[in-house]
Protein backbone atom coordinates (compact mmCIF):
# COMPACT_ATOMS: atom_id res chain seq x y z
CA UNK A 1 0.00 0.00 0.00
CA UNK A 2 1.24 4.11 -0.55
CA UNK A 3 -0.17 6.94 0.17
CA UNK A 4 -2.05 7.90 -3.54
CA UNK A 5 -2.90 11.88 -4.69
CA UNK A 6 -3.58 11.10 -8.23
CA UNK A 7 -1.19 13.09 -10.40
CA UNK A 8 -1.35 16.34 -8.27
CA UNK A 9 2.33 15.68 -5.90
CA UNK A 10 4.32 17.38 -7.30
CA UNK A 11 2.33 19.82 -8.83
CA UNK A 12 1.19 20.62 -5.42
CA UNK A 13 4.76 21.08 -4.30
CA UNK A 14 5.58 24.19 -6.76
CA UNK A 15 2.30 26.10 -6.01
CA UNK A 16 -0.72 24.37 -7.56
CA UNK A 17 -3.74 24.45 -5.74
CA UNK A 18 -5.34 21.15 -5.47
CA UNK A 19 -9.01 20.42 -5.77
CA UNK A 20 -10.69 17.86 -4.10
CA UNK A 21 -13.78 17.50 -5.38
CA UNK A 22 -16.20 14.44 -4.44
CA UNK A 23 -16.27 10.91 -5.77
CA UNK A 24 -13.67 12.63 -8.63
CA UNK A 25 -9.95 12.09 -8.90
CA UNK A 26 -8.02 15.48 -7.47
CA UNK A 27 -7.05 18.29 -10.00
CA UNK A 28 -4.46 21.26 -10.40
CA UNK A 29 -5.60 24.25 -10.13
CA UNK A 30 -2.75 26.77 -11.87
CA UNK A 31 -1.69 29.70 -9.71
CA UNK A 32 0.96 30.50 -12.48
CA UNK A 33 -0.71 33.11 -15.08
CA UNK A 34 2.65 35.12 -16.36
CA UNK A 35 5.63 34.42 -17.76
CA UNK A 36 7.67 36.75 -14.99
CA UNK A 37 5.00 34.61 -12.01
CA UNK A 38 7.30 31.75 -14.26
CA UNK A 39 10.31 33.14 -13.51
CA UNK A 40 9.90 34.50 -9.89
CA UNK A 41 9.14 30.79 -8.66
CA UNK A 42 11.59 29.12 -6.67
CA UNK A 43 13.02 25.75 -6.01
CA UNK A 44 10.54 24.35 -3.42
CA UNK A 45 11.72 22.42 -0.48
CA UNK A 46 11.73 18.82 -0.22
CA UNK A 47 8.63 18.84 1.91
CA UNK A 48 6.91 21.23 0.40
CA UNK A 49 3.13 20.65 -0.61
CA UNK A 50 1.80 16.97 -0.89
CA UNK A 51 5.76 15.64 -0.64
CA UNK A 52 5.37 16.62 3.12
CA UNK A 53 2.27 14.61 3.30
CA UNK A 54 3.34 11.87 1.50
CA UNK A 55 6.12 11.35 3.68
CA UNK A 56 4.33 11.36 6.82
CA UNK A 57 1.42 9.41 5.56
CA UNK A 58 3.71 6.94 4.55
CA UNK A 59 5.41 6.31 7.97
CA UNK A 60 2.20 6.19 9.40
CA UNK A 61 1.35 3.40 6.78
CA UNK A 62 4.85 1.99 7.77
CA UNK A 63 4.04 1.67 11.55
CA UNK A 64 0.03 0.31 11.06
CA UNK A 65 1.61 -2.12 8.55
CA UNK A 66 4.05 -3.55 11.29
CA UNK A 67 1.45 -4.11 13.75
CA UNK A 68 -1.04 -5.85 11.38
CA UNK A 69 -1.28 -9.13 10.70
CA UNK A 70 -2.82 -11.10 8.16
CA UNK A 71 -2.88 -14.70 6.56
CA UNK A 72 -3.38 -15.99 2.55
CA UNK A 73 -5.20 -19.04 2.62
CA UNK A 74 -4.40 -19.95 6.22
CA UNK A 75 -0.84 -19.09 5.26
CA UNK A 76 0.91 -15.86 7.45
CA UNK A 77 1.64 -12.93 5.24
CA UNK A 78 2.41 -9.32 5.79
CA UNK A 79 1.22 -5.53 4.66
CA UNK A 80 4.24 -3.85 2.61
CA UNK A 81 4.72 -0.34 1.85
CA UNK A 82 5.79 0.82 -0.99
CA UNK A 83 9.44 2.58 -1.40
CA UNK A 84 9.07 6.25 -0.68
CA UNK A 85 9.02 8.23 -3.43
CA UNK A 86 7.45 11.22 -4.62
CA UNK A 87 5.68 9.96 -7.97
CA UNK A 88 5.95 9.42 -11.58
CA UNK A 89 4.69 12.93 -13.25
CA UNK A 90 7.39 14.31 -15.60
CA UNK A 91 8.47 17.92 -15.16
CA UNK A 92 6.40 19.10 -18.46
CA UNK A 93 3.76 17.64 -17.44
CA UNK A 94 4.08 19.42 -13.78
CA UNK A 95 5.21 22.81 -15.61
CA UNK A 96 1.34 22.08 -17.69
CA UNK A 97 -0.59 21.38 -14.34
CA UNK A 98 0.95 24.64 -12.69
CA UNK A 99 1.02 27.66 -15.16
CA UNK A 100 -1.76 26.10 -17.37
CA UNK A 101 -1.88 25.49 -20.81
CA UNK A 102 -0.46 29.08 -21.46
CA UNK A 103 2.66 27.66 -20.89
CA UNK A 104 2.63 25.78 -24.24
CA UNK A 105 2.04 29.11 -26.15
CA UNK A 106 4.76 30.27 -23.83
CA UNK A 107 7.66 27.54 -25.40
CA UNK A 108 6.92 28.94 -28.75
CA UNK A 109 6.96 33.17 -28.07
CA UNK A 110 9.64 32.57 -24.55
CA UNK A 111 11.16 29.58 -24.90
CA UNK A 112 14.34 30.29 -22.80
CA UNK A 113 12.05 31.81 -19.65
CA UNK A 114 10.28 27.72 -20.22
CA UNK A 115 13.68 25.92 -20.42
CA UNK A 116 14.61 27.97 -17.05
CA UNK A 117 11.15 27.03 -15.47
CA UNK A 118 11.20 23.68 -16.61
CA UNK A 119 14.98 23.63 -15.19
CA UNK A 120 13.66 24.50 -12.26
CA UNK A 121 11.52 21.62 -12.00
CA UNK A 122 13.72 19.17 -12.53
CA UNK A 123 15.69 20.15 -10.05
CA UNK A 124 13.34 20.17 -7.59
CA UNK A 125 12.18 17.10 -8.07
CA UNK A 126 15.48 15.78 -8.11
CA UNK A 127 16.05 16.71 -4.49
CA UNK A 128 12.89 16.00 -2.90
CA UNK A 129 13.42 12.11 -4.90
CA UNK A 130 16.66 12.28 -3.21
CA UNK A 131 15.32 12.83 0.53
CA UNK A 132 12.80 10.30 -0.15
CA UNK A 133 15.52 7.55 -0.71
CA UNK A 134 17.74 8.93 1.98
CA UNK A 135 14.60 8.50 4.49
CA UNK A 136 13.99 5.25 2.38
CA UNK A 137 16.73 3.66 1.08
CA UNK A 138 15.52 0.20 -0.11
CA UNK A 139 16.58 -1.09 -3.77
CA UNK A 140 13.90 -0.59 -6.17
CA UNK A 141 13.07 -2.13 -9.21
CA UNK A 142 12.78 0.43 -11.80
CA UNK A 143 11.73 4.09 -12.61
CA UNK A 144 9.12 5.88 -14.10
CA UNK A 145 8.05 9.09 -15.68
CA UNK A 146 4.61 10.56 -17.05
CA UNK A 147 4.63 13.22 -19.94
CA UNK A 148 0.96 13.09 -20.70
CA UNK A 149 1.00 16.32 -21.35
CA UNK A 150 3.62 16.28 -24.00
CA UNK A 151 1.67 13.88 -26.65
CA UNK A 152 0.01 17.27 -27.88
CA UNK A 153 3.53 18.83 -29.00
CA UNK A 154 5.66 18.14 -31.87
CA UNK A 155 8.48 15.84 -31.88
CA UNK A 156 10.79 18.67 -32.35
CA UNK A 157 9.31 20.93 -29.28
CA UNK A 158 9.04 17.25 -27.15
CA UNK A 159 13.23 17.30 -28.10
CA UNK A 160 13.60 20.39 -27.03
CA UNK A 161 11.97 21.07 -24.04
CA UNK A 162 11.29 17.53 -22.41
CA UNK A 163 13.93 15.26 -23.87
CA UNK A 164 16.75 17.24 -21.03
CA UNK A 165 14.55 16.88 -17.90
CA UNK A 166 13.52 13.90 -18.48
CA UNK A 167 17.07 12.23 -19.33
CA UNK A 168 17.99 14.64 -15.79
CA UNK A 169 15.44 12.29 -13.96
CA UNK A 170 16.22 8.61 -15.42
CA UNK A 171 20.68 9.68 -14.80
CA UNK A 172 19.87 10.48 -11.40
CA UNK A 173 17.44 7.38 -10.49
CA UNK A 174 17.22 4.95 -13.17
CA UNK A 175 20.69 4.22 -13.67
CA UNK A 176 21.91 0.48 -13.29
CA UNK A 177 18.29 -0.27 -13.36
CA UNK A 178 16.60 -3.17 -15.33
CA UNK A 179 13.57 -1.52 -15.91
CA UNK A 180 15.40 2.53 -15.68
CA UNK A 181 13.94 4.14 -17.96
CA UNK A 182 9.81 3.76 -17.89
CA UNK A 183 7.46 6.16 -19.59
CA UNK A 184 3.71 6.57 -19.39
CA UNK A 185 1.98 8.50 -21.78
CA UNK A 186 -1.47 8.78 -22.83
CA UNK A 187 -3.81 9.76 -26.05
CA UNK A 188 -1.98 9.99 -29.25
CA UNK A 189 2.07 9.03 -28.69
CA UNK A 190 3.15 7.73 -32.33
CA UNK A 191 4.73 10.67 -33.15
CA UNK A 192 6.56 10.84 -30.25
CA UNK A 193 7.93 7.42 -30.49
CA UNK A 194 11.07 7.66 -31.79
CA UNK A 195 12.57 10.80 -29.90
CA UNK A 196 11.24 8.12 -26.74
CA UNK A 197 13.42 5.29 -28.15
CA UNK A 198 16.68 7.30 -29.97
CA UNK A 199 16.52 10.12 -27.05
CA UNK A 200 15.22 9.00 -23.96
CA UNK A 201 15.72 5.14 -24.71
CA UNK A 202 12.94 4.33 -22.53
CA UNK A 203 12.96 0.37 -21.61
CA UNK A 204 9.36 0.53 -21.47
CA UNK A 205 5.86 2.10 -22.29
CA UNK A 206 3.85 1.56 -19.49
CA UNK A 207 -0.15 2.33 -19.73
CA UNK A 208 -0.12 3.61 -23.12
CA UNK A 209 -3.24 5.30 -24.92
CA UNK A 210 -5.06 3.35 -26.74
CA UNK A 211 -4.89 5.93 -29.49
CA UNK A 212 -1.46 4.29 -30.25
CA UNK A 213 -2.29 1.00 -32.47
CA UNK A 214 -0.73 -2.11 -31.21
CA UNK A 215 1.03 -2.77 -34.46
CA UNK A 216 2.47 0.88 -34.67
CA UNK A 217 3.60 0.19 -31.02
CA UNK A 218 5.19 -3.24 -31.91
CA UNK A 219 7.22 -2.31 -34.69
CA UNK A 220 8.23 1.75 -33.40
CA UNK A 221 9.00 0.45 -30.07
CA UNK A 222 11.33 -2.53 -30.18
CA UNK A 223 13.20 -3.50 -27.39
CA UNK A 224 11.11 -1.67 -24.96
CA UNK A 225 8.47 -3.80 -22.53
CA UNK A 226 5.14 -2.76 -23.57
CA UNK A 227 2.09 -2.63 -21.33
CA UNK A 228 -1.59 -2.08 -22.87
CA UNK A 229 -3.48 -0.95 -24.41
CA UNK A 230 -7.14 -2.04 -24.82
CA UNK A 231 -9.69 1.12 -25.13
CA UNK A 232 -11.31 1.70 -21.91
CA UNK A 233 -14.33 2.84 -23.44
CA UNK A 234 -14.88 -0.48 -25.31
CA UNK A 235 -13.98 -2.09 -22.15
CA UNK A 236 -16.90 -0.42 -20.63
CA UNK A 237 -19.30 -0.35 -23.09
CA UNK A 238 -18.38 -3.58 -25.00
CA UNK A 239 -18.85 -7.30 -24.83
CA UNK A 240 -17.62 -9.93 -23.40
CA UNK A 241 -16.41 -11.24 -27.30
CA UNK A 242 -15.27 -7.10 -28.31
CA UNK A 243 -12.87 -7.20 -25.32
CA UNK A 244 -11.84 -10.83 -25.85
CA UNK A 245 -10.97 -9.64 -29.58
CA UNK A 246 -9.15 -6.19 -28.40
CA UNK A 247 -7.24 -8.14 -25.95
CA UNK A 248 -6.29 -10.75 -28.70
CA UNK A 249 -5.44 -8.27 -30.95
CA UNK A 250 -3.11 -6.32 -28.57
CA UNK A 251 -1.02 -10.02 -28.09
CA UNK A 252 -0.90 -10.87 -31.40
CA UNK A 253 0.78 -7.67 -32.12
CA UNK A 254 3.09 -7.15 -29.29
CA UNK A 255 3.49 -10.22 -27.43
CA UNK A 256 5.65 -11.68 -29.94
CA UNK A 257 8.26 -9.21 -29.05
CA UNK A 258 8.57 -10.06 -25.83
CA UNK A 259 8.17 -8.08 -22.43
CA UNK A 260 4.73 -7.61 -23.08
CA UNK A 261 2.24 -6.75 -20.09
CA UNK A 262 -1.75 -7.04 -21.49
CA UNK A 263 -3.09 -3.77 -19.59
CA UNK A 264 -5.82 -1.08 -19.91
CA UNK A 265 -5.17 1.41 -22.66
CA UNK A 266 -4.91 3.71 -19.95
CA UNK A 267 -7.44 3.51 -17.17
CA UNK A 268 -10.78 1.65 -16.06
CA UNK A 269 -14.39 3.28 -16.22
CA UNK A 270 -16.01 3.49 -13.11
CA UNK A 271 -18.60 0.94 -13.93
CA UNK A 272 -16.77 -1.50 -16.32
CA UNK A 273 -18.53 -4.91 -16.11
CA UNK A 274 -16.88 -7.30 -14.19
CA UNK A 275 -17.00 -9.67 -16.81
CA UNK A 276 -14.92 -7.51 -19.07
CA UNK A 277 -11.53 -7.31 -16.48
CA UNK A 278 -11.96 -10.67 -16.24
CA UNK A 279 -11.40 -11.10 -20.47
CA UNK A 280 -7.93 -10.42 -19.38
CA UNK A 281 -6.77 -12.92 -17.67
CA UNK A 282 -8.79 -15.42 -19.96
CA UNK A 283 -7.30 -13.98 -23.31
CA UNK A 284 -3.79 -14.07 -21.99
CA UNK A 285 -3.89 -17.42 -20.77
CA UNK A 286 -5.59 -18.71 -24.13
CA UNK A 287 -3.15 -16.38 -26.17
CA UNK A 288 0.24 -18.35 -23.63
CA UNK A 289 -1.13 -21.86 -23.59
CA UNK A 290 0.63 -24.44 -25.88
CA UNK A 291 -0.98 -25.90 -28.81
CA UNK A 292 -1.42 -29.22 -27.71
CA UNK A 293 -3.28 -28.20 -24.54
CA UNK A 294 -5.48 -25.81 -26.54
CA UNK A 295 -5.76 -28.66 -28.82
CA UNK A 296 -7.12 -30.75 -26.37
CA UNK A 297 -8.94 -28.58 -24.09
CA UNK A 298 -11.41 -28.25 -27.84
Amino acid sequence: MYPYFDNVVNASAFGAEIAWPKGETLQAIPTIHTVEQMERMDIPAPDAGLWGRVRAWWAEMRELAEQTQVTFNGRPGRVEVAPLSIGGEGPHMVAVDVAGPDFYWWMLEYPEACHRFLDKITTGMILAETECRRIDPRPRGGYGIAEDSSQIISAQMFREFVVLCDNRLYEAFGRGLADGRGMHMCGISTHLHRALVEDERITSFNVFGYQAPPRVAAGNLRGARLWGNVNPMLMLNGSKAEVMRACLDCLEAMAPGGGFMLGDGANVCPGTPLENLVVFTEAAEAYGMPAEMSNAGE
